[in-house]
């Protein structure tokens, strides 16, 4: 017989609230990481993942473009912030370079090897008095002290290799 103390939600004192209080206690041991999308629950199967969705519109970040690859030789595209570049050490720009943008009648500067994210929107390759220049991958950067400096267009992201 219940008492009037107990309630279906397993405040009271018999043994129906005890066995919820144990359910519930159960499910907050079997719980081992919990996110705001994400709740991993250990079960005697395994592991079960639940994942929700987030409705967040406007999300930005890295991202690849349609080619990975910078093209191995000029002309040069032009690319979006943050897209995401590899560059091979075979590429004509390691090897050969081309002459910066921000300094067209400078000497030709050879990029590095491996990944780079552009920090703004990059110009296709011009030509300034006849000479090929673009804002090209380059370390160090044109303004070390100041990486929010317009005249570094990309980041360097490292030499990646298996």
């Amino acid at each position: 017989m219940r008492s009037n103390t107990d309630t279906p939600d397993g405040r009271g004192n018999d043994g129906f609230a005890d066995h919820l209080r144990r359910d519930r206690q159960r499910m907050i041991e079997l719980q081992f990481y919990d996110s705001g999308t994400i709740t991993f629950e250990q079960t005697t199967r395994g592991v079960r993942a639940h994942v929700r969705n987030p409705q967040i519109a406007g999300i930005t970040g890295w991202f690849f473009g349609s080619e990975i690859e910078l093209a191995a030789a000029q002309p040069y595209p032009a690319y979006q912030a943050q897209q995401v570049i590899n560059i091979q050490p075979s590429a004509d720009i390691v090897v050969n370079g081309i002459v910066d943008l921000a300094n067209p009648t400078g000497p030709a500067i050879t990029s590095c090897p491996g990944f780079w994210v552009a920090t703004q929107a990059v110009p296709a390759q011009t030509t300034v008095s006849g000479v090929p220049c673009w804002n090209l991958p380059q370390f160090p950067y044109p303004n070390p002290n100041n990486l929010d400096d317009p005249l570094n267009f990309w980041i360097y992201r490292g030499l990646v290799s298996c």
